[in-house]
């Protein structure tokens, strides 16, 4: 197997803090392009800094998406950038961006089931987002083999939906494209307590 390495020509840089502007250290930070040719991972330094090394230039249709890819951190959730919620970010050669990142503690949970016709809907993504602060939040995971989900979420308002088409988590490939009508996004307050909420399709 013969696989080229291509040189870092652009970066994402910034900080991982907690709300309170403390530094968070050994955070995996990932990136990846849209067509998933390139990724790459830095690590928050014990000054919460990192930085990550990319592939600029790849052109509009295919951007960058960056995210944190693993935390020893239990309870907590990280902000995200808004670019990674829609559709990712162009780097051009020699561009440097700048994204800080905020963990907010998150002890409350958000649960719920997915069904279509009665049967449990395994494995398609559930995500949820919330504005904290002024600051974006989002979490996602897939269903278990009973079409459940749980997350962690802190107080706020939370828009839970799933990914409809795109990708094998999605509902088109697990359902088949046309075979359904894609749920409406419900919206569940978080204020102190946990939420519900179960999608029938």
């Amino acid at each position: 197997v013969v696989g080229p390495f291509y040189k870092a020509t652009a970066m994402f840089y910034g900080s991982v803090k907690d709300i309170q502007g403390n530094p968070i250290p050994g955070i995996d930070m990932f990136a990846s392009d849209n067509n998933n040719i390139f990724q790459s991972d830095g690590y928050s330094d014990p000054d919460g800094n990192y930085a990550v090394g990319v592939v600029g230039g790849l052109g509009s249709g295919n951007p960058w998406n960056l995210q944190i890819g693993g935390s020893s951190l239990t309870n907590y959730i990280f902000s995200q950038p808004d670019f990674s919620q829609n559709g990712g970010t162009n780097l051009a050669s020699g561009q440097a961006l700048k994204v800080n990142f905020t963990a907010i503690l998150a002890t409350n949970h958000l649960t719920g089931n997915v069904q279509f016709f009665g049967t449990n809907v395994v494995g398609v993504l559930v995500y949820a987002t919330a504005t904290i602060s002024n600051v974006s939040y989002n979490v996602s995971m897939d269903t278990d083999n009973q079409g459940n989900y749980s997350f962690n979420v802190a107080n706020g308002t939370w828009t839970v939906g799933m990914s409809c088409s795109g990708g094998n988590d999605s509902l088109d490939n697990i359902l088949g494209s046309g075979t359904y009508e894609c749920p409406n996004n419900q919206s569940v307050t978080i204020d102190n307590n946990d939420g519900v909420a179960n999608f029938t399709i």
